[in-house]
Formats: structure tokens, sequence, C-alpha cells
């Protein structure tokens, strides 16, 4: 790639969004601000499961790395940064609590805590096989 098309996806004008880079899906883009429902900042991604719907649905039918739960995205509306954790907010009547995905999430090759870390373009998330870059568009 020139540095025009490295330049070009790292420029946000209207938001960010996740391209399949590696994965069952590879190409298929996913708007991130199309998926909120504002007032709401969070959108939960995982594997499909009828059981435990998800905003943002990463097909892995060939191997089983990515969790039911596998992580929040969260919108900082105030900053305008997105920011990734790794598991997902349980409520079970009443009672909730943190459940972290079973093989993590990664930024960058580096492994993303429950507190969470800002993703930009031209950053790289990795969930099991799959690998999603950052974009702007």
């Amino acid at each position: 790639a020139n540095a025009g098309e490295n330049a070009a996806y790292k420029t946000v004008v209207n938001g960010i969004l996740l391209r399949v880079m590696q994965g069952e899906e590879y190409g298929k883009t996913i708007r991130l601000k199309e998926l909120l429902k504002l007032p709401r900042r969070l959108l939960t991604v995982g594997r499909n499961d009828p059981f435990t719907p998800n905003d943002v649905v990463i097909r892995e039918n060939l191997s089983s790395y990515i969790s039911r739960r596998h992580s929040t995205l969260q919108y900082d509306d105030v900053n305008m940064k997105w920011y990734i954790r790794d598991g997902q907010w349980i409520n079970n009547t009443g009672s909730g609590h943190w459940q972290s995905s079973l093989n993590g999430t990664y930024v960058n090759s580096t492994q993303v805590s429950d507190q969470g870390m800002e993703i930009r373009p031209g950053d790289i998330i990795s969930m099991g096989d799959v690998k999603l870059r950052v974009e702007g568009y």
C-alpha cells in the first residue's frame, strides 16, 4: 500500500469502522456508530449464538476461540473516542458481574483487560483467529 492509502483509512470523518482482515467474513465492514442506539454507548461483541444477542456478531464456524460474550466496545461521546474491553457485563436477576472472554482480546498484540483500551484507526483487534482493522470513514 502506498502512503496515500495508509493515510486514507486513518482519517475519521464520520466515525470508525472495523474491517475483517482475517477470518470467515474477510472484507466485511462494521460501522460502529451506526449500531449505537443513543443514549446507549456500549456495543457487545461475540460469536453468533441464539441465546446471546450481540450488537457485533463475529462469524466463526471453523473454530471456537471467540466467546459468546467476548468483548465490549464503549463510545465516549464527550471526547469522541472508542474503547474496547475484554468481556461483557452479565446481569443475572439483579446480581451482575463482569465476565472475561476465554481466549482474550488483543489490540496490536497487547492483551486488553476489563478496564479497556482506546482504539484508533490503524489498530488491529484480534479475537481468536479473527483480525479486525480499525479504520476511519
